[in-house]
C-alpha cells in the first residue's frame, strides 16, 4: 500500500488517465445493453386531442318504479285466483282473489254485536237524561229545605217568640187588673158586712176571687219565665240545628247528585266505547273483505316474489294458503327503465346526478340507448361489503331517456344484463397516454419515457382517466414516448431522475 501511495503522489497525471479510461469503458458497456433493451420495448407517443372521460360499469335492466304486492290480510287465507307470472296487466286488472267466507262470517257477527251495543248506548243515554231530571229535583228540594229552615229560624226569633212573649205579658196585665178589682170589691164587701149589708159567704166568695186572680198573675209570671229562660234558647237552638242540618243535607244531596250523574255518564261512556270498538272492528273486517281482492295499481309485468332465504320463486297457485304479510309479486312499470350499476369508491366522486350516459344491452349488441344518471346512493352497498369487506361500491341508477327515437323493445324483460357508460368529462386537447403506462414508484406516478434517444423514469401529474387512457397534466412534453410495458426490474437512480426533471 505504501508503494501505491508513493506512485500516486509521484505520477498523478497517469492516475487520472487510467481512471478516465476505466470510466469510459464501463459507460460503453452499460449503454450497449440499454440501447438493445430500448429496441425491444414497445413505445407509444404522447398524444394531444379530444379526450372522452367515461366510467363503464355493468349492471342489470330494471324498472324505475316497482310496486310490491303483498297479502294485507290479518289471518292466513286461501288463494282462489292469481294472475299468471309474466303477464302484462293494466291498471285495475284483477291480480289476486282470496277466499272470504271466514271474514264474511266475522262481519255478520260483528254487525249483530254493533246493533246490540247501539241499543245499550241509547238506553244508557235515556237513563242519564232521567237521572239528570231526578237529581235536579232533589237538588232543588234540598235548596228549598235549606231556605225554609232559615226562614223558620228568622220567623221564630222575629215573630213567634215576640208574639208569645207579648201574649203572656198581656194576659198577666189583664190578670193583675182583675186582681186589683177583686181586691177592691173584697174591701167594699167587708165594709158592707160591717154595716150588716153583706154576709160572711159573700165575703169569702170575694176572698176566693182575689186569691184566684193572684194565682193567675203568678201563673203568667212563671210562663214568661219559662218562655224567656227555657223555650227561647231551646227553640232557637232547635231551629239553628235544623238549619245546619238542611245546609249539610243540601251539600250531601248535590254531592250524591254529582256522583250519581258521573256514574250514569260513565256507563254511557263505557257503552259508547264498546260501541266504538265494535264499529272499529267492523270497519277493520270490511277493510279486510276489500283486501281479499287485489287489483293492479298500475300497468306492469307480473313477476312472482322470491323466497328471501332460498332466492327461489314462491309456489303460488289456486288452493295455496298465504300467510299474513307474505309477498306475492312485484309489478314493475315497463314504461320507464333503468340500469342499476355499482361505482367503485375511487371514482364515485366523479359521477353526479344529471350526467349523460349510454346504455348497451347485451341481448341487443347492435343498439345503444341514451340515458342519464338519476341517483347515487349516499352510503356504500352493504350487500357487497358482506361478501367482500374491503370492497366499497355505491349503487347508482342510470335512467334510460324516454324519447320517440330511444324506445326499448316492448318484449324487453327486467333483469337482462347491460352496461352503462357515464360521460364524466369531454376534454378538448389534453396530453394523454395509455393508462398502463403510468405506474406508482416510490409513492409517485411515473412513466418510463424515451426522450432524445435515452430512457428514464419521469414523475408525472395525472388527471382524469377512462378504461384505457389517462390525462397527463404535467411531466411529459410533445414528442415524448412512453413505454407501454414499463420495465419492472429496471434499476432506478431516483436522485438522477429527479435531477433530470
Amino acid at each position: 500500500m505504501a508503494r501505491v501511495k508513493q506512485f500516486i503522489l509521484r505520477h498523478p497525471i497517469w492516475v487520472f488517465v487510467v481512471l478516465g479510461v476505466l470510466i469510459l469503458s464501463t459507460s460503453a458497456r452499460w449503454r450497449e445493453p440499454q440501447a438493445k433493451a430500448l429496441e425491444g420495448m414497445t413505445w407509444e407517443p404522447v398524444k394531444n386531442g379530444p379526450f372522452r372521460v367515461t366510467i363503464v360499469e355493468s349492471g342489470a335492466v330494471d324498472s324505475t318504479r316497482k310496486i310490491k304486492i303483498s297479502s294485507e290480510l290479518a289471518t292466513p287465507a286461501t288463494l282462489l285466483f292469481i294472475v299468471a307470472e309474466g303477464e302484462m296487466v293494466k291498471k285495475g286488472d284483477l291480480l289476486v282473489q282470496f277466499a272470504d267466507e271466514a271474514i264474511m262470517e266475522k262481519i255478520s257477527n260483528q254487525r249483530v254485536s254493533l246493533d246490540n251495543s247501539q241499543r245499550e248506548v241509547t238506553n244508557a243515554v235515556k237513563d242519564l237524561a232521567i237521572k239528570r231530571e231526578e237529581v235536579a229535583l232533589a237538588d232543588k228540594q234540598a235548596e228549598y229545605d235549606l231556605l225554609f229552615a232559615a226562614s223558620d229560624l228568622k220567623k221564630y226569633i222575629e215573630g213567634d217568640y215576640p208574639m208569645q212573649d207579648l201574649t203572656l205579658k198581656s194576659k198577666k196585665a189583664l190578670a193583675a187588673e182583675e186582681m186589683k178589682r177583686a181586691e177592691e170589691k173584697q174591701r167594699l164587701t167587708r165594709n158592707l158586712q160591717a154595716k150588716g149589708y153583706a154576709t160572711e159567704t159573700q165575703v169569702r166568695a170575694e176572698e176566693f176571687t182575689v186569691h184566684q186572680k193572684q194565682l193567675q198573675v203568678q201563673q203568667f209570671d212563671m210562663e214568661l219565665l219559662v218562655l224567656q229562660k227555657y223555650d227561647l234558647p231551646k227553640q232557637k237552638q232547635r231551629f239553628e240545628a235544623l238549619l245546619e242540618h238542611k245546609r249539610i243535607n243540601e251539600k250531601s244531596v248535590k254531592r250524591n247528585s254529582e256522583a250519581s250523574l258521573a256514574s250514569y255518564a260513565a256507563i254511557v261512556d263505557r257503552r259508547q266505547a264498546t260501541m266504538d270498538e265494535h264499529q272499529r272492528v267492523l270497519i277493520k273486517y270490511l277493510e279486510q273483505k276489500e283486501k281479499t281482492t287485489i287489483r293492479a295499481p298500475q300497468d306492469g309485468l307480473v313477476i312472482y316474489s322470491l323466497n328471501s332465504s332460498a332466492r327461489v320463486a314462491v309456489l303460488l297457485e289456486k288452493g295455496v294458503e298465504v300467510k299474513p304479510g307474505q309477498d306475492l309479486m312485484e309489478l314493475p312499470d315497463m314504461s320507464q327503465m333503468m340500469v342499476e350499476i355499482k361505482i367503485h369508491e375511487s371514482r364515485v366522486r366523479q359521477v353526479r346526478p344529471g350526467m349523460q350516459a349510454v346504455v348497451r344491452i347485451e341481448s341487443l349488441p347492435d343498439r345503444q340507448f341514451r340515458a342519464f344518471v338519476k341517483k347515487i346512493a349516499p352510503l356504500p352497498d352493504t350487500n357487497s361489503r358482506y361478501y367482500e369487506p374491503d370492497l366499497k361500491v355505491y349503487n347508482a341508477e342510470v335512467w334510460i331517456t324516454k324519447d320517440a327515437d330511444n324506445l326499448l323493445p316492448e318484449d324487453l324483460k327486467p333483469g337482462v344484463s347491460a352496461h352503462a357508460e357515464v360521460l364524466v368529462a369531454q376534454l378538448s386537447s389534453p396530453r394523454t397516454v395509455p393508462i398502463q403506462c403510468v405506474v406508482s414508484r416510490r409513492g409517485q406516478s411515473r412513466c418510463y419515457v424515451k426522450r432524445n434517444g435515452t430512457a428514464s423514469w419521469i414523475k408525472v401529474e395525472v388527471g382524469l382517466s377512462n378504461e384505457t387512457t389517462i390525462e397527463i397534466k404535467g411531466g411529459l412534453h410533445d414528442g415524448d414516448e412512453v413505454a407501454l410495458a414499463p420495465p419492472v426490474d429496471q434499476p432506478e437512480d431516483a436522485a438522477a431522475d429527479d435531477a433530470r426533471e
